[in-house]
């Protein structure tokens, strides 16, 4: 019997199983719309659509064995000038979540594993913020966490998720296409943290490796990176929490990504107030110019930098005044760590979502960023969002 009919008989003996426990099922319709201009002479439009549906299967009745899944189907418009009828339009589909997922208890102790394609993040959110295919180990016990991570890249879409193959470019996917195979990459990963080790303190670390190699849109063989974090969180006195992260980059030399929380919650309205701090090293000094590996927008500047050769230091604060209404505002100054170091710009974004039941929202968002040294950089948009359940 070969690989492929197992692998069958395997799958259809679980969905056997599952018919026999409630299965759970929706998705939603959203929309955004997005208008930007960098000099408020002419705007560009950005519009998508898009329908997602998800699929739970248990296969025990307590549901700790079972198969998730999710799937996208969007389609999107841009026009880069709403004085001009030229414009780029295309239909894209995703499979974002195709897991099959266990917790098993050991004791006191917990285990949790996940095989298939779904998304992971790093504890700074920055570097890993991906959707791939692998395999994933949590254990759980009173003491400590430890997780193990593998997983390959080149069959997610792109268009719904880019890795910088440089430290200024990132993979650049065809939007001609409905599904357009993602950069080659095999990432490896281990995390460990002691939660309340003392007064209430966590302290952790992460090690992450990223591979380059061979796949249906190329090939990135011998383009490595190593990431190493170690992270410290936990409160500082009654509604004040802080989180700490420092990470080493290595990839032709060593760099430095740290950010650092302080957040305080008042006992009024649901409300938050939140001070950030984020240095990602330029070619100067003993670093080199830092790289995450996802692809992530630094600030709201018109050439979307990534996370390197920029310090960021920033308010935010938030409120619900109502169960329903949810806002927001903040502002950062950014500052150049390369070689042309010196004061970037500023921005400040606000947003309000109303949730007026529970599967509706809709929200408005304002961003801008100005750049005293590059006028072209300048950048405001507005937002609209919105997303209805079902």
């Amino acid at each position: 019997m070969n690989f492929a009919k197992r692998i069958s008989i395997v799958f259809l003996s679980l969905i056997l199983a599952a018919s026999a426990f409630a299965v759970d099922f929706g998705g939603s319709v959203d929309n955004n719309t997005k208008l930007g201009t960098s000099d408020f002479d002419s705007w560009s439009l950005t519009q998508q659509n898009s329908l997602t549906a998800w699929l739970k299967v248990p296969f025990n009745s307590d549901g700790s064995l079972y198969l998730a899944t999710e799937g996208t189907l969007a389609y999107s418009l841009y026009v880069p000038n709403l004085s001009d009828s030229k414009n780029t339009s295309n239909f894209m589909v995703d499979i974002d979540l195709l897991k099959l997922g266990g917790v098993f208890n050991i004791g006191d102790n917990l285990l949790q594993l996940n095989l298939g394609r779904f998304y992971l993040s790093d504890v700074t959110a920055i570097i890993l913020s991906q959707t791939a295919d692998g395999v994933q180990g949590v254990f759980t016990a009173n003491t400590f966490k430890a997780s193990l991570y593998a997983a390959y890249t080149g069959f997610t879409n792109a268009q719904f998720g880019t890795m910088n193959d440089g430290v200024t470019s990132t993979y650049v996917p065809d939007y001609k296409k409905v599904y357009c195979w993602n950069s080659p990459y095999i990432i490896t990963g281990a995390t460990i943290s002691a939660p309340y080790l003392f007064a209430n303190q966590t302290l952790g670390a992460e090690v992450y490796g990223v591979f380059g190699t061979g796949g249906l849109r190329g090939s990135n063989s011998g383009y490595n990176r190593g990431y190493f974090t170690v992270f410290l969180n936990g409160p500082l006195a009654k509604n004040l929490y802080y989180t700490f992260t420092s990470t080493l980059g290595i990839n032709d030399g060593i760099s430095n990504l740290t950010t650092a929380t302080v957040s305080y919650y008042p006992d009024f309205l649901s409300s938050a107030l939140s001070l950030n701090a984020t240095y990602a090293s330029g070619e100067a000094g003993p670093f080199k110019a830092f790289q995450s590996f996802s692809s992530n927008i630094a600030t709201y500047a018109y050439n979307s930098p990534e996370y390197t050769s920029l310090f960021k230091l920033g308010l935010r604060g938030s409120i619900k005044p109502i169960d329903s209404i949810y806002a927001v505002v903040g502002t950062d100054m950014v500052l150049d760590t390369g070689k042309e170091s010196g004061f970037r710009g500023v921005q400040w974004d606000a947003g309000v979502k109303y949730q007026p039941f529970t599967d509706l929202q809709v929200s408005l968002t304002a961003k801008q960023f100005y750049d005293f040294k590059k006028e072209s950089n300048n950048s405001t948009a507005f937002s609209l969002n919105a997303s209805l359940s079902f």
